[in-house]
């Protein structure tokens, strides 16, 4: 017997400004601030250049790791690592912070000005708080299933599989539907996994959700129905399970710890 997963709440994203005045829709990050182990899911969509042009300027990270998925337009990709990357349509930045890293992330014009994107934030369990930073891009898989467009962004879709350097998140996809359209998800046990509609209107199991909401879910079968064209990702990533202090861009187990990073941010970052 099929086990559907239920919904177990529901959240509308708050619309708010980050970087350098860049307006973003956040999913995760609000006033709940951690869905173990997802710390933040923001989406920037916009076509006016000049609303987003100034971008956003270097900034540090510690303690968790940085996805950033482009659907259209350019970014270009600075860290005091010394990368230096442009990100475009179906790149994917993947940043582990370790101990601290500074980047930033800067709008390129293009003829298409659309510049929409994902970053995720998550979190890693303490063993790793203090690693080596590093950053690695790649591609989405795209998979037509049907009439579904699916972007593979990490994990497995239907046998298909793409990179995925995170050490929790297991499943990390975008599917396009039109109206009528179907596609089906499994949600595994001690995950957090949720469903965002970035666009449209869409039935999950029996429940109708409408663009800019997120649901997270319990274990068992997600079916999905395009009431609209819709546009969704579905996420999965295992529980860390641990006590965590956030403050501001740095993410850490202990006060120790949070002194620890900040006295490396103050004495030991490079600028970029």
């Amino acid at each position: 017997m099929r086990k559907y997963s239920d919904i177990e709440f529901m959240l509308g994203a708050m619309e708010l400004e980050e970087g350098a005045g860049v307006k973003v829709k956040r999913y995760i990050g609000q006033t709940y601030s951690y869905f173990d182990p997802f710390l933040l899911l923001d989406e920037f969509k916009s076509d006016d250049y000049e609303s987003y042009s100034k971008g956003f300027p270097p900034h540090p990270h510690a303690g968790f790791e940085v996805m950033t998925y482009m659907l259209s337009g350019k970014l270009r990709h600075s860290d005091s690592k010394g990368t230096v990357e442009v990100m475009e349509e179906g790149d994917i930045q993947f940043m582990n912070t370790g101990r601290g890293i500074i980047h930033s992330e800067m709008p390129l014009f293009s003829k298409q000005k659309l510049l929409w994107g994902f970053q995720m934030w998550i979190n890693v369990l303490s063993s790793l708080k203090m690693s080596e930073p590093f950053y690695k891009k790649y591609r989405h898989k795209v998979v037509v299933d049907g009439d579904v467009l699916v972007n593979i962004v990490a994990g497995e879709y239907k046998n298909e599989k793409n990179l995925n350097f995170s050490r929790n998140l297991t499943t990390y996809i975008l599917a396009k539907l039109c109206k009528n359209q179907k596609v089906s998800f499994v949600v595994p046990e001690h995950h957090t996994s949720f469903i965002v509609v970035s666009d449209g209107l869409i039935k999950l199991n029996s429940e109708s959700i409408t663009h800019s909401n997120i649901a997270f879910l319990s274990r068992g079968i997600v079916d999905i129905l395009a009431i609209d064209e819709s546009i969704i990702i579905f996420a999965s990533a295992k529980s860390v399970g641990e006590k965590i202090i956030k403050y501001g861009p740095f993410v850490v187990n202990t006060k120790d710890q949070l002194l620890e990073v900040i006295n490396e941010y103050r004495n030991n970052f490079h600028d970029i």
